[in-house]
């Protein structure tokens, strides 16, 4: 009609359909109506001309469109022609559309008489006319102009209009595809005025509470990674959950733990009237405790008469299991795949605040497992096997030393973790309140205690002492000097030492401070240790092929052992001396038994004394073989077994015995040597620092942490009754706590933080006991405890993991702490640290090389430190306050694992600002649209391809070279863009086509790739 002139203009009253009540008139009709139209239609150039001529039409003032927004309007009424004459006018059913129009069978009443469709009424007693009836409407204040809103949010916008959506518009949608679901569960529960529950949590417990429900009952997921920050509560939410499906739903819950916090989750599932099994990690290690445990379960199932016997499987400090060479790790997947047990693979909840400890595989293991070991879980996602997935990115990492890499594992995370960090916390939550208190987030202060060790009588000691071993044991002379392998050390470093010994003078003056230090003599003494106990399978001229294995697996554990030793030296010189004593006289026994009694103690023996050390890490290995031995000797008594030993015969003539031997006297020398050396320390420097500090925090409750349990011995012993006078603490006010008391954990934690864990106190007792003003403990409490009474840490030891420094440090920095500032004390030895960071630094990377492909069936054992590590370890010991923040922070962020952080606050801000109708505009936002953003280069184009619900990928084009943008946070930042201007696209089509052409090139190319791979025949293959 307009273009062949048969009319000046047309103009378009539109109305509502009628529904039950006036309430529900819909606000976005009938933009989303006619946008979802045009989303149907295909793209072809006949369109793109029609919104063409629209848009022209629209300009030049020949369509006008009003929408009535009063009431519902269902009546359809045309009229054509002139005001004055030639004016037809139509009333009935007919759509304005082509089949209402032509296809349909409607009614319809046409009137050819102008005069009639025109009329003018003079009264409101006249009848109005078609015209009369259109303009009283058209005219009404209640229908707005709609003609600009329809050429750019319709026309424009749709796939055939030439309008860009703002960069602004376009991160948003693409945001709310990716998060929205997140997002909106966390609106709802801020509209929420209540949200009954019996598990007492705050607002943001419960926002990840719905989110972690979400994420098991998807049947695509069906686990969840709970990663909040260290202190905010997991367990809690975990507990909620359980509530939610075990005692509410009714499943059959299981819950893994660590030994040292199972106590806790009896309290919880007591909380809520849940009767479900609890299992330390370490009890899946053993196959007596394992064989007992299915025996347990199987009868759960045969009881509840449920087709699983476990339904929801909860993992505390899932970090645990994040080696699969362990037989924690097999057992479990073993009992979680076994279809007599479970029929369906049960929904998994894993709660870790550092899932990722020694490097990126941790969290693949981790997933693998909570998919029961399917690796190819993510494949609709496009990732074929988790595990090559993260195996490349830690590759990558490696070779870029790019932590940029990292965020690859995006796609992967967003859909499996909840996570909600302290500093999202406290923007997002700045007023949020727990059992009616406003929750504190205490500032970290950081201070070191500098403590000598190196002084002048220890020096002159090693110095007198190593000029005596060139003249009587060469062989040892030369192996404190120079006799290490450039792995070890710099050739410039070897000779520097040899020489120094020899007394040239100019060499003394460079090297004596390095030298003659104490660090570098034990770094020289452990690295000579043979320990020939644990590693005497090396020296056996025929190996069977398990014999092989298990030689490989004692090379790392003896490395590992040294590691060990080298920690326990820092910790105190008394634990050191204790080691050394014991693996003295461990060696003894070794020899005699070895060459004169032709027996050896039986590998599983030392294998179950090894998986002890999940448990019991601040321990000794041989205490823990000789408890082992004994418990053998016990059971096979009472089984009326006593023929039966824990030793193992051998034949001397499979081993070569000179090696043995002559490895058995290196190892009595450097004992002998080092006990020399040591006993010229008579005053603990150390120990002194110690209660210095204490008197000078007198009034406060403190936690003090040393890795080691003979050094808790040690401080119970010198912190004498005199001594604790002095600070106003009663003997029954101070307690020691390490694994073997682990019995005692539950009392001293009630009695060191009795508001954190809702204890009452009457007349200053707590059950009858006093309260402990100081507590020291080995890294038992490091997990899962609540001492928030406590403002006060001290780290006796050196940090040597820093993941462990946050978990020390979450004890008391949590929910529900009183304090605005929590001081953190952290020993380390006067000058030398650099040197002390480089040494264990080295010894630790030998211990890689040998055992690169060896697993350890213990996660302490298996412990690894990166040089990042080392970096924020000399950091966190600064003597600058701010390298001290940064190095927390840094900390923190890594395990909190926050990569996307950012991008999410990005669409929270819009969501509790933006109006309904802006929101709406972003829900029905055409992903069919080429859109421009002037931060990208005009030789660069992003093409996002929309593939599943909050799927997207990223394809670059650069200079008509296409690759994918794997890193999707990477092309996230390339979109975020707050400009929000929308432009008129500048490219022809043939330039966009011409770049959505090479990107589907490079899909079918893949696609062909991947084909080629699962060895497809591509004969017909298409693309």
């Amino acid at each position: 009609f307009l273009q062949n002139n048969l009319f000046s203009e047309i103009r378009f009253l539109i109305g509502e359909e009628p529904k039950i009540r006036v309430s529900q008139l819909d606000t976005s009709f009938p933009e989303k109506y006619i946008k979802a139209d045009f989303s149907e239609l295909p793209f072809n150039p006949e369109y793109k001309e029609v919104v063409k001529f629209l848009c022209q039409y629209i300009d030049s003032g020949r369509i006008k469109i009003k929408l009535y927004k009063k009431s519902f309007l269902h009546a359809k009424c045309y009229i054509l022609g002139a005001e004055k004459e030639n004016a037809i006018g139509i009333i009935g059913s007919s759509n304005f559309t082509r089949n209402g129009l032509l296809g349909n069978t409607e009614l319809n009443e046409v009137e050819y008489d102008h005069r009639i469709v025109n009329y003018v009424p003079m009264s409101d007693s006249h009848d109005p006319s078609h015209r009369s009836w259109f303009e009283n409407l058209w005219n009404d204040e209640n229908s707005i102009d709609w003609t600009e809103q329809f050429k750019i949010e319709i026309l424009g916008l749709s796939k055939f209009g030439n309008l860009s959506y703002s960069p602004y518009e376009l991160y948003i949608k693409i945001l709310f595809e990716i998060y929205g679901d997140d997002i909106q569960i966390e609106e709802n529960l801020r509209a929420e005025s209540f949200f009954e529950t019996r598990v007492d949590l705050t607002l943001f417990q419960d926002e990840s509470t719905k989110k972690v429900l979400s994420r098991l009952r998807n049947p695509k997921i069906g686990m969840c990674l709970l990663a909040d920050s260290v202190g905010l509560g997991k367990s809690f939410i975990a507990k909620k959950v359980i509530e939610e499906l075990g005692y509410f739903g009714r499943q059959n819950v299981l819950v893994i733990c660590p030994a040292s916090i199972r106590e806790d989750w009896e309290n919880h599932l007591k909380d809520i009237s849940l009767n479900a099994p609890i299992y330390s990690i370490t009890e899946f290690a053993l196959e007596d405790n394992f064989e007992r445990i299915k025996q347990e379960l199987m009868l759960r199932k045969l009881k509840s008469k449920r087709n699983n016997a476990i339904e929801l499987l909860v993992i505390d400090e899932s970090h645990n299991l994040k080696t699969q060479a362990s037989k924690s790790f097999r057992h479990l997947l073993e009992l979680l795949t076994d279809k007599e047990y479970c029929e369906q693979y049960p929904k998994v909840l894993m709660l870790s605040a550092t899932p990722v400890n020694n490097g990126i595989k941790d969290l693949a293991n981790q997933i693998l497992l909570a998919k029961g070991g399917n690796d190819k879980f993510f494949s609709p996602f496009g990732i074929e096997s988790i595990f090559n997935f993260f195996r490349q990115t830690q590759s990558e990492f490696r070779r870029l030393g790019s932590e940029d890499v990292f965020a690859e594992l995006y796609p992967i995370l967003n859909r499996i973790m909840v996570k909600r960090t302290k500093h999202q916390v406290k923007k997002d939550f700045p007023d949020a309140t727990l059992n009616g208190k406003k929750i504190i987030f205490p500032e970290e202060k950081l201070e070191n205690v500098l403590y000598e060790l190196d002084g002048k009588a220890i020096r002159k000691t090693i110095s007198d002492e190593i000029r005596q071993l060139e003249l009587v044991k060469p062989d040892l002379y030369r192996h404190f000097t120079n006799e290490l392998t450039d792995f070890d050390e710099s050739e410039e470093d070897k000779i520097g030492l040899e020489e120094f010994f020899k007394l040239k003078k100019e060499i003394i003056r460079k090297h004596q401070t390095e030298y003659e230090s104490v660090y570098h003599f034990i770094d020289r003494a452990i690295k000579g240790l043979k320990l020939s106990p644990y590693s005497y399978l090396t020296e056996k001229l025929l190996k069977t092929s398990d014999e092989e294995a298990q030689a490989n697996s004692r090379k790392n554990l003896t490395g590992v052992m040294k590691v060990t030793l080298f920690k326990s030296f820092d910790s105190s010189i008394f634990t050191f001396k204790k080691r050394i004593e014991k693996y003295s006289k461990y060696l003894e026994q070794f020899e005699r038994l070895f060459f004169e009694e032709n027996i050896l103690v039986k590998p599983a023996i030392i294998t179950k004394s090894l998986a002890r050390l999940e448990d019991e890490p601040d321990e000794d290995v041989i205490d823990l073989i000789e408890e082992e031995i004994n418990k053998y000797h016990q059971r096979n008594s009472q089984n009326g077994n006593e023929s039966e030993k824990a030793f193992i015969r051998i034949n001397l003539e499979d081993y070569n015995t000179n090696n043995i031997k002559n490895f058995i006297k290196q190892d009595k020398e450097i004992i002998e040597l080092v006990n020399k050396v040591l006993s010229s320390v008579t005053v603990d420097t150390k120990l002194l620092r110690l209660k210095t500090l204490l008197k000078s925090l007198k009034g406060n409750k403190v936690l003090v942490f040393s890795y080691f349990a003979t050094t808790v011995d040690y401080l119970k012993q010198e912190l004498t009754s005199e001594f604790l006078k002095s600070l106003d603490v009663a003997d029954d006010e101070i307690a020691f706590l390490k694994s073997k008391t682990g019995r005692y954990k539950s009392g001293y934690v009630k009695r060191f933080a009795p508001v954190a864990q809702n204890q009452l106190i009457t007349n200053g007792l707590i059950n009858g006991e006093k309260e402990i003003k100081i507590l020291f403990s080995t890294d038992v409490l490091s997990e899962g405890q609540n001492l928030q009474d406590s403002g006060i840490i001290i780290n006796y030891d050196l940090h040597w993991n820093p993941v462990k420094m946050v978990q020390r440090n979450g004890r008391i920095n949590r929910l529900g702490s009183a304090f605005e500032q929590v001081r953190i004390y952290n020993f380390r030895p006067e000058d030398q640290l650099d040197k002390f960071l480089c040494l264990m630094l080295k010894l630790q990377e030998k211990i890689k090389v040998i055992g690169a492909s060896v697993g350890l069936d213990s996660s302490v054992l298996g412990e690894n430190i990166t040089p990042k590590q080392f970096g924020l370890i000399e950091n966190i010991y600064s003597d600058d306050p701010e390298k001290q923040r940064q190095a927390m922070e840094s900390l923190e962020r890594e395990n909190d694992l926050a990569f996307d952080e950012v991008f999410e606050n990005d669409l929270r801000i819009f969501m509790r600002k933006a109006s309904d109708e802006e929101k709406e505009r972003i829900y029905t936002l055409n992903l069919e649209k080429w859109c421009e953003i002037n931060r990208l280069s005009k030789k660069e184009h992003l093409l996002v391809y929309n593939i599943a619900q909050g799927e997207f990928r990223y394809i670059r084009e650069i200079n008509n070279k296409v690759a994918e943008e794997k890193n999707h946070l990477k092309a996230l930042s390339l979109i975020r863009n707050f400009d929000k201007e929308r432009q008129v696209v500048k490219l022809s089509d043939a330039e966009i086509s011409e770049s959505k052409e090479l990107s589907k090139k490079f899909f079918d190319a893949e696609k062909a790739y991947q084909l080629a791979m699962d060895f497809e025949d591509l004969t017909n293959f298409q693309g």
